[in-house]
């Protein structure tokens, strides 16, 4: 019963702090759960100490179990160059996955690719989709993009 109950808590906590693929089956799996938190964290002690290269390796890894934030901050390693060569187009597919499974700060920044044309086409239209859908999610600089954009 006390591994239920700890194994629901780990679920519970996990699925509120992290937006999975639904996609994806790992998540399902309590141990796969576990694996793909430890990554994620480790992602981030590795980024907090400069090791932006480890940091990106942990953070693909999680991302290809479906952890929707690991796929968003790989992106913003991919925008920046940070670990890894620059790639718009691999930060925009990583957004594009993030932003797919309700992440809202990955929405944002589609919305500026597509309203600013960093490393993608200029496209107004798909500009206002994503910051409305970022805004929907409660991301409030993407109300205010979605205002900022002029017909």
């Amino acid at each position: 019963m006390k591994k239920y109950l700890i194994t629901t808590m780990l679920f519970f906590v996990a699925s509120s702090v992290y937006s999975f693929n639904d996609k994806s089956s790992n998540h399902k799996n309590p141990a796969n759960l576990a694996e793909l938190t430890k990554l994620f964290n480790n992602g981030l002690n590795e980024y907090d100490k400069g090791n932006y290269t480890k940091a990106a390796d942990l953070w693909q890894r999680a991302c290809d179990g479906g952890v929707s934030g690991a796929c968003y901050n790989l992106a913003v390693l991919y925008t920046n160059g940070t670990g890894v060569k620059k790639n718009p187009k691999i930060a925009f597919e990583l957004y594009q996955k993030s932003c797919n499974n309700h992440y809202a700060d990955a929405c944002f920044n589609l919305g500026i690719m597509h309203n600013q044309k960093h490393g993608i086409y200029k496209d107004k239209t798909k500009a206002k989709t994503y910051f409305k859908k970022a805004c929907d999610l409660g991301h409030s600089f993407s109300c205010q993009g979605l205002k900022s954009i002029k017909d």
